[in-house]
């Protein structure tokens, strides 16, 4: 249960940020970039809909957002011009990740 709410608030968020990214700058992503974040919020979309399939997407979501946190915190900063890593996006990320894997071990608890 608690795994598809954070589906549905990572695909609002993915969702935001790919709608500004290809209508503002400020965020500084590429549009490539814009467009990732559209179709995982698309994905994530449909992934509310099927629980074990949300189990997973939570799982992946929280996995890669860990790695672009610590890839941000040692000091990478761009990720071939798709992904921009500054601080404020590091913080995002390692948010992100932190909150998927409470959502995934919670959920896991409750299951068993």
């Amino acid at each position: 249960m608690l795994s598809q709410r954070f589906t549905l608030l990572c695909s609002c968020l993915f969702l935001s940020i790919g709608i500004l990214s290809l209508v503002f700058t400020f965020l500084r992503l590429q549009t490539v970039g814009g467009l990732i974040y559209l179709l995982l919020s698309l994905v994530g979309f449909w992934c509310v809909r099927h629980k074990d399939i949300c189990l997973r997407f939570t799982k992946w979501t929280a996995v890669l957002s860990l790695i672009f946190a610590g890839l941000s915190f040692a000091g990478l900063t761009d990720l071939s011009g798709i992904l921009n890593l500054d601080s404020f996006w590091a913080w995002f990320y390692l948010i992100l990740g932190l909150g998927g894997i409470w959502a995934f071990v919670s959920d896991r608890q409750t299951e068993s």
